[in-house]
């Protein structure tokens, strides 16, 4: 489960002074927007408009590492 999550067509939000720690283990997404999978079949059903502005994202140090 990500810290923070959308909905599908999510859109004109701005999100600042934020801070997100890493998920247990290094797992899962911290930020994720939209639905990430195949549900999403048109353009309008993307999230747009989204300002991250002065967000501090922890990642974990620990295996496995994403890139």
């Amino acid at each position: 489960m990500s810290a923070l999550g959308t909905a599908t067509a999510a859109n004109h939000w701005k999100l600042m002074f934020l801070e997100f720690l890493a998920n247990k283990d290094g797992y899962g997404d911290i930020i994720s927007l939209g639905a990430g999978d195949a549900s999403q079949t048109q353009l309008s059903q993307v999230p747009y408009a989204f300002v991250i502005d002065r967000v501090y994202v922890h990642g974990d140090n620990s295996p496995p590492r994403r890139t």
